[in-house]
């Protein structure tokens, strides 16, 4: 068994607390974040749980141990047997609202991810949202993905999710469905653009944000900022597929309580930048395509 930093921790463990995305060095992708939450306390089982009451034929999800820059830390692993179905945006959905034993506060994240990933696909191919064809984010690994996280964060259940500035790569990201796209990917960009989540330059030709890690942060995060005025108490990471060399392939979850600034502590917190809300996951987050790519978390 993979040895993880945090003891598994019960449902409800965040309420009242600030759970932080951070994706500064080397970005987000959807098995990063499983695997940090899974680090940050999260118990495996409830999320493969989740997966398993999707009903998709022959998929099993699994952690193993690796090692970034010397971090250890735990890769979300979706394994397949057979071919899947090319799935478009009415099967997703359909999966969704089909799957019973599929925590109810977990449906409506995944949902609304899966809403904002349709969106800037249509956007990007110019037909409309029910037509489209997710390609790579219609494989059964970025369904995986999204569900999975929708799963760890409704059980979490933080009062308020924070994501950091998310570094862009540069070049072309080979691999897609439609052919060589440039990077980031034109949907991936979609959904920071209506989300509004602060972005800078990585200074590298990787994908490091993939579709999936924007809209699972689109959708769960209420707003961004470098750092939010916390007192952290507990840390997760989880490993990027592959071994960068200018950086280590990481996020990191981090779970801890509000900590408000008294007069002359220096700046306040709403240096932090508000995206537009949304209902649901019971906490009123609000804000969602998987291109391979350095995470390889996608086609």
């Amino acid at each position: 068994p993979v040895r993880l930093r945090n003891a598994e921790v019960p449902r409800g463990a965040g309420a009242g607390q600030v759970l932080f995305l951070d994706g500064q060095g080397a970005g987000l992708a959807g098995d990063m974040l499983v695997a940090a939450l899974a680090d940050l306390g999260v118990p495996f089982g409830e999320t493969a749980g989740g997966v398993a009451a999707l009903g998709l034929p022959g998929v099993q999800v699994a952690l193993e141990a690796v090692e970034r820059s010397a971090v250890t830390a735990p890769r979300f692993l979706v394994r397949e047997e057979g071919r899947q179905p090319m799935r478009d945006y009415r099967a997703v959905r359909r999966l969704l609202l089909g799957a019973r034993a599929f925590p109810e506060g977990a449906r409506r994240l995944a949902l609304r991810a899966f809403q904002r990933l349709a969106q800037a696909e249509a956007a990007v191919h110019g037909v409309p949202e029910d037509d489209v064809h997710f390609h790579e984010v219609g494989a059964v690994d970025s369904i995986v993905d999204i569900a999975a996280v929708a799963v760890a964060l409704d059980y979490l259940g933080p009062s308020r999710i924070v994501v950091s500035p998310l570094p862009m790569g540069r070049g072309i990201v080979r691999g897609a469905a439609h052919g060589p796209l440039p990077n980031p990917a034109p949907a991936t960009l979609g959904i920071l653009c209506a989300a509004k989540i602060p972005t800078f330059d990585a200074g590298c030709d990787f994908e490091l944000v993939t579709p999936t890690g924007a809209c699972l942060v689109a959708a769960a995060a209420s707003g961004s900022c470098a750092w939010p005025d916390m007192v952290p108490a507990s840390v997760g990471y989880g490993a990027g597929t592959r071994d960068l060399t200018d950086r280590a392939n990481l996020c990191r979850a981090v779970l801890g309580e509000p900590w408000a600034r008294g007069p002359g502590g220096g700046h306040d917190e709403r240096g932090e930048h508000s995206h537009s809300p949304s209902h649901g996951h019971g906490h009123g987050h609000g804000h969602g395509h998987d291109g391979g790519g350095a995470h390889g978390s996608g086609g």
